[in-house]
């Protein structure tokens, strides 16, 4: 079946531009043309659909996600039980994924799965089982014995070693990681209270829970196997050890310096920031603990917004991605992320593009992604209003598009 789009605006993602009066031809789960509505070649039996006074785009890509990620929940002891079985937790993250689609992310980047459970639900959005957006999963996230939430259930693979690192990477590998995800300096300082003193904090600062050659040869497998990396850091010898490995994305990096992005920007590393998380968590923790929360949010905020104007400068490849896991933050958050970048210095068209074909390229899927292009799968999203005047309208998708079926209208 063929469908042409007519849109009053339409964004690519290829440039930052917005073309008026455009029709996208979808043939199947493919783009088949793109282009002003009197000279694109239409099939004469293709079904017309007028979206109206809008802007059509591609789908977004949240770059930073954990569906299966309960532990946050006021009834997570009950998830931990032995009685509560992945199947729930499988429900639970379908739940998750659900607003996620309806909110216009058509893809997620899983940096983390509870017993690697979205492997099988991206298994079932394949064959039809679920309507959710498609899922690039890491699985479990390898990390060192007693390293960044070992604690968790089924979400880790502890491993020590360069030996025992390799394999973790490889069986990680075999159970169908598309990417692999490394957690190394993972605590940041207002986990709890006594992180407060200054002792505290340059003990937390400087301990690097991975090796050098433990991050080496983790990134060496994996990209052996053609496979990206993830990694995840907070603290400045952990994101210089990162780079030194040649991950592909850096993950938060909260505390790293001018001369660590300078070394982001030159080999090319993407960095997901997480802007909106770090601040609102801090927000939430610091009204937790009956701390000075007005103090710790601007602090935070200042450190950002430093870093994020130097990327810019820099021309550093920012990924967006929302790490939503607590209740109390709106699941699909993925715009408030963008308005983040756009409050720190980003035109919203570049915003638009960090969400869509840069957060596709990080994937290593920019050939079938994040743009809306002839061959390009027909994933796309039509919203009311211009996005690049407002991105609030993106809150509000008239029209959701995943492989070429329509899975929401309003």
């Amino acid at each position: 079946m063929t469908i042409a789009l007519h849109c009053a605006r339409l964004f690519t993602g290829i440039n930052s531009g917005i073309a008026p009066d455009q029709a996208v031809v979808i043939a199947g789960n493919r783009i088949a043309a793109v282009g002003a509505r009197a000279s694109v070649d239409v099939p004469p039996d293709a079904q017309w659909i007028d979206l109206g006074n809008g802007t059509l785009l591609p789908g977004l890509i949240d770059l930073h996600a954990h569906p299966t990620y309960y532990f946050r929940r006021p009834d997570a002891a009950e998830y931990g039980r032995p009685a509560f079985s992945d199947a729930l937790i499988t429900l639970f993250a379908v739940s998750q994924l659900e607003q996620d689609l309806a909110a216009g992310i058509t893809t997620v980047r899983d940096v983390g799965a509870v017993n690697r459970l979205t492997h099988d639900i991206e298994k079932a959005r394949q064959k039809g089982f679920v309507r959710v957006p498609r899922v690039c999963g890491c699985g479990r996230i390898v990390t060192p014995t007693g390293g960044h939430v070992h604690d968790r259930r089924g979400l880790t693979h502890q491993a020590d070693g360069v030996e025992g690192v390799r394999r973790a990477v490889r069986e990680e590998i075999r159970a169908g990681a598309a990417f692999i995800k490394l957690a190394t300096n993972g605590a940041d300082f207002l986990d709890t209270e006594i992180q407060e003193r200054s002792s505290e904090i340059q003990r937390v600062a400087n301990g690097v829970e991975f090796s050098q050659e433990e991050l080496d040869v983790a990134v060496l497998e994996a990209h052996r196997a053609g496979l990206k990396v993830a990694c995840h850091t907070r603290w400045r010898p952990a994101v210089v050890k990162a780079i030194q490995a040649g991950v592909d994305t850096i993950e938060h990096a909260t505390f790293m310096t001018d001369d660590d992005m300078r070394a982001i920007a030159d080999k090319g590393i993407v960095w997901v920031p997480t802007i909106y998380q770090g601040v609102a968590t801090i927000k939430l923790r610091a009204e937790k603990n009956g701390m000075n929360d007005g103090v710790l949010s601007e602090e935070s905020y200042v450190r950002r917004r430093h870093l994020f104007e130097l990327a810019l400068r820099l021309g550093v490849k920012i990924g967006a991605g929302t790490d939503i896991f607590r209740p109390e933050v709106n699941f699909a958050a993925l715009v408030d992320e963008l308005e983040s970048f756009a409050n720190f210095g980003m035109s919203n068209a570049e915003a638009l593009q960090c969400a869509t074909r840069v957060n596709a390229e990080a994937l290593g899927w920019g050939d079938r992604i994040g743009t809306l292009a002839a061959g390009k799968l027909a994933d796309l999203i039509f919203v009311p209003g211009d996005p690049l005047r407002d991105l609030n309208a993106l809150r509000a998708p008239k029209l959701v598009m995943l492989d070429g079926s329509i899975v929401g209208q309003h």
